[in-house]
């Protein structure tokens, strides 16, 4: 019997045989990795032509910058800009920002711009907007200068930053550090021998922050709270230019607590900016509750009246302030400012 299994036939019977069980294997599986590559093909394909589905149906929508690109200097054009933003992000859009136009620009205008963007990403899950540079190199340069591109997605080439510039700072709650650092930033450029004209920037600072968290947002309705602040230096006057933003309800709206409050201003014809300057002398308590919430904006007025600082412009909701020495002048606006706005000068 061994001889049998041995022999040159069954040596020659056992090689074919092996020869076609691999051979089988060899078909079994290309087949199936015929079948495995056909699918992902088609699924592929299908994916494909979902996202391009979803591409038409999402089609690019260009919004034009105004030229004057500055929130302070052309409010109801900017504002108008922005609400057509926020139209098209609620309508899921693709939309691209042409700032080919514009040929000036302000820190509070960069301010608001991430500020709608972060709202519309965060709250709404809209991510897609693109856009163009400015041809101006002014504002090509504060675009720069400010980290406005540290803020967004930007493939373009990075130059050092010249140092005037107080780059945007971005937090949720109250940054002493912050505040610290700016001011260390005005010294520098600043006289500050005679006397301390930058005293009353810390708590204005502080304040600011912490309205965002405690006063200016209500957190079971609106729970991201988030503030931004720019410093600037200006060599023609030899002053500091702050500007702080936050992205809360506003300060006519935390005025306003209570629905029989919201009735009573319409009959009385309260305006927003009347009710900002009536906050700025004190009449008003804030949403808080507490006592000592709300002497913010007062002690703000009382550094301008006293001189301290500046070129003082709050502006919330419809109202726009500007707060001087002697007088605050009021404007209504036509369109809606997301949260509040303050910008002053120290020299």
């Amino acid at each position: 019997m061994k001889k049998v299994y041995q022999g040159d036939e069954w040596k020659r019977y056992s090689q074919r045989k092996s020869e076609r069980i691999i051979k089988k294997r060899q078909q079994l599986k290309a087949k199936k990795s015929a079948k495995s590559r056909g699918f992902r093909e088609n699924y592929n394909k299908q994916r494909t032509l979902k996202y391009q589905d979803q591409r038409k149906k999402r089609k690019r929508i260009t919004i034009k910058a105004p030229s004057n690109f500055s929130i302070v200097n052309n409010t109801n054009e900017m504002l108008s800009f922005f609400n057509n933003y926020y139209h098209y992000v609620l309508e899921d859009k693709r939309i691209f920002f042409d700032m080919s136009g514009v040929s000036e620009m302000t820190e509070d205008a960069i301010l608001y711009m991430l500020s709608r963007f972060d709202y519309s990403e965060r709250i709404l899950g809209h991510r897609y907007v693109s856009g163009n540079v400015p041809p101006n190199l002014k504002c090509q340069e504060l675009l720069m200068e400010s980290g406005f591109y540290n803020h967004v997605h930007y493939g373009g080439s990075m130059k050092a930053p010249s140092g005037k510039v107080f780059s945007i700072k971005t937090k949720q709650l109250v940054y002493g550090e912050t505040a610290k650092e700016v001011i260390e930033f005005a010294k520098n450029y600043l006289n500050t021998n005679d006397g301390n004209p930058l005293k009353g920037i810390y708590p204005i600072l502080i304040e600011c922050m912490a309205n965002t968290r405690n006063h200016a947002y209500d957190r079971l309705t609106n729970p991201i709270s988030r503030w931004w602040l720019i410093a600037m230096y200006n060599e023609k006057d030899i002053s500091v230019h702050f500007t702080f933003l936050d992205n809360g309800f506003g300060i006519p709206r935390t005025i306003r607590k209570k629905p029989f409050e919201k009735l009573a201003d319409i009959f009385k014809g309260l305006k927003d900016s009347e009710l900002i300057t009536s906050a700025l002398e004190g009449e008003f308590r804030t949403s808080t509750g507490y006592k000592w919430r709300g002497k913010g904006l007062p002690k703000i007025r009382s550094y301008v009246v006293n001189g301290e600082i500046k070129n003082m412009k709050i502006i919330s909701n419809t109202g726009y302030v500007i707060c001087e020495e002697d007088d605050m002048k009021t404007q209504e606006l036509e369109n809606r400012f997301y949260g509040t706005l303050l910008s002053w000068d120290i020299s």
